[in-house]
């Protein structure tokens, strides 16, 4: 597995071998140098490209890291770390694997009603994932393992999540003004379900069958500092410090 580096000071007439000295320019240019699995380092910045490639798309953070022209079609396995994913234009991933390690996947500004992610599986480790109350199946016949991460305003007040049955494991996560969070219709899909916070934001409400781990905040403001900003800091009172588990 080999790292290519993806900076603005770059060229796409080197090979990206080198972060100072081989850096590319473009996303599409460490792409076409490397090959499935390897890792593209992206430096500070804004990178207006589509990605579909089967890659380790890796940032500097979230904060500085922006991949912000995201499109429909992807397929394959991704890996995403320290980086932010704007899904701009439908954003409709059926199959593949995707991996959120410390990362931002935003379809905030799409304008689709349908699914966001179908028939796949979305890992997420102390990840955020951010809708606009649109989508009718945000993820659907998803596999998701989740750890630590924040959901927010995913689905419309008619829509539902589809999860695998048996297959999702939520800890410490935090799942926030999603107007109906109706998973699978039932909890069967859960095979854990544990120190969580779900609450609705005074909206429709969240309908795991009502069934929740003594271990959850059910219906409780995290309060954060300000979610409709997207800063999911935790307010010195929030009842979400401490409640979680290591």
């Amino acid at each position: 597995m080999a790292t290519k580096y993806i900076r603005k000071t770059g060229s796409d007439a080197n090979l990206g071998t080198n972060a100072t000295t081989d850096a590319v320019l473009t996303i599409a240019r460490g792409v076409a140098v490397s090959a499935n699995d390897d890792i593209l380092d992206i430096g500070v910045g804004t990178w207006a490209e589509n990605i579909s490639s089967r890659r380790h798309y890796k940032g500097v953070s979230y904060f500085k890291t922006i991949i912000s022209a995201v499109t429909s079609g992807w397929a394959t396995t991704m890996a995403f770390t320290n980086i932010r994913v704007n899904s701009i234009s439908g954003a409709n991933h059926y199959g593949g694997n995707y991996t959120f390690t410390d990362a931002w996947c935003d379809c905030s500004s799409s304008a689709s009603t349908s699914y966001w992610f179908a028939a796949c599986t979305v890992i997420t480790t102390r990840s955020i994932l951010t809708g606009n109350s649109l989508r009718q199946y945000p993820l659907y016949n998803v596999t998701f393992p989740s750890s630590s991460s924040v959901l927010y305003n995913l689905t419309s007040a008619s829509s539902y999540i589809f999860l695998v049955p048996s297959t999702v494991s939520m800890r410490n996560c935090i799942v926030y003004a999603n107007l109906s969070f109706n998973v699978n219709s039932d909890a069967s899909a859960f095979v854990v379900e544990e120190y969580n916070c779900w609450y609705s934001g005074g909206t429709i409400g969240i309908k795991p069958n009502g069934v929740f781990n003594a271990t959850s905040l059910n219906d409780i403001d995290p309060l954060f500092k300000n979610a409709a900003g997207f800063d999911f800091r935790l307010n010195d009172n929030s009842p979400c410090i401490g409640a979680g588990h290591v």
